[in-house]
């Protein structure tokens, strides 16, 4: 099992990773493909098979079919491992996932067309300067990333309002402020998605992100 304490283990996984049947083997018990299989179909059950892969391996070298994934009331992934941390995102055929002995967040999207007020509605203009992008479509997709980790982390997921999100910026170094937590974020391209992932700032001179690809 993970074992380093001040590492955030980062995963992502494809959908090609998926195209060996050799792999649902090695990841998942019968009872959890039946559980899977029996409530999601199609690309909704792929993205929920690449997410749960990628939690699997961030907190697991080998012994993948025994991390246990379960959900609280607010439908936030939990780990039968003390103190542990998890996060766990996917969007159209990319699956990411988190773990690590602190609070952490992540977020996927794939980069796609939005109206102009999806934008407007969950950043200030003073948020959007900070970013460098032309294309405002990359924009958002980041600026939604980054506050959905951090929604994450919290435990609410999307049920907390972006608009009472505040994003910073100082020098390269992203951060967002809610409430009276400030979480340093960081989002990074990828083959047209915006992966990010989110921490309490405070711990940032600790802690190192650690990546793997699985495709």
């Amino acid at each position: 099992m993970f074992q380093e304490f001040m590492h955030m283990q980062l995963v992502v996984v494809s959908s090609s990773y998926l195209s060996d049947k050799v792999v649902e083997e090695e990841y998942f018990s019968s009872d959890e493909l039946t559980y899977l299989s029996g409530n999601f179909q199609g690309n909704k059950l792929r993205d929920k098979l690449l997410g749960r892969i990628a939690v699997k391996h961030s907190v697991s070298e080998n012994d993948f079919k025994k991390v246990i994934i379960q959900y609280n009331n607010f439908g936030k992934p939990v780990l039968d491992i003390s103190s542990m941390f998890c996060s766990i995102a996917h969007s159209y055929g990319l699956g990411i996932a988190g773990a690590a002995f602190f609070k952490i967040g992540v977020d996927v999207e794939l980069i796609r067309n939005h109206e102009e007020s999806l934008l407007r509605s969950i950043a200030s203009e003073e948020e959007i300067s900070l970013f460098d992008e032309e294309n405002p479509d990359t924009i958002v997709t980041k600026i939604w990333v980054m506050k959905e980790a951090v929604s994450k982390a919290l435990g609410v997921g999307i049920a907390y309002p972006f608009t009472d999100m505040k994003i910073e910026k100082d020098k390269k170094d992203y951060s967002v402020i809610v409430e009276c937590s400030k979480w340093f974020a960081k989002v990074f391209l990828r083959e047209g998605y915006v992966i990010g992932y989110c921490y309490p700032y405070e711990e940032i001179q600790k802690r190192i992100v650690k990546i793997t690809y699985l495709q």
